[in-house]
This record gives C-alpha cells, structure tokens and sequence, in this order.
C-alpha cells in the first residue's frame, strides 16, 4: 500500500483520485503516523458512459412535476431552521 503525506494527497488530488479509481489504496500519513486509508468503494460499479449517451438517458428522465421547486424550498427552509444550522443554505 502507498503511504503519502495528507500534503502531497491535497496538492495532487486529481492525480490521487484517478490512481484510486483504478483501485489503489492510499494510507494518509500526518506527523508521521497514519491517519487514514483512502480506497475505492466497492459496491459501486465504474461506468464510463459518452456524452452522447449521457445526453441520452438525460432525454429520457420525465420531467419534474409544478411542486418541485417548492419542495425543494420547503426543505431548505426547514433545514435553514435548525439550531445547529450555522450557514444557510443558498440557491442560485
């Protein structure tokens, strides 16, 4: 297994990512000692899909119905409601 510094992992995060994608695992080391191992996940399958059928399955998802949009903000007003909250959440 490769051991990195939580540094070297941050500055080459995409490099780290593709390595562990491609199921490498990665032990974080900080201050010496191993804080954490970084590994793929194995109950979700790798699927690489083209643009075109991206746009595809896109095409065929139904539409979302009139409610959508205020549901969505019911739910950020109440999680915005919350005493632990200490950031709203925003909408663009």
């Amino acid at each position: 297994m490769t051991k990195m510094s939580a540094t070297d992992v941050s500055r080459n995060f995409s490099e780290v990512s593709n390595r562990i994608a491609d199921g490498e695992e990665i032990t974080v080391v900080r201050a010496g000692r191993p804080s954490f191992v970084m590994k793929r996940l194995e109950d979700e399958p790798r699927e690489w899909i083209s643009g075109r059928e991206f746009r595809e399955r896109l095409s065929k998802i139904p539409p979302l119905d009139d409610d959508f949009a205020a549901d969505v903000e019911a739910a950020r007003e109440e999680m915005n409601s919350r005493p632990e909250r200490s950031t709203p959440l925003e909408w663009d």
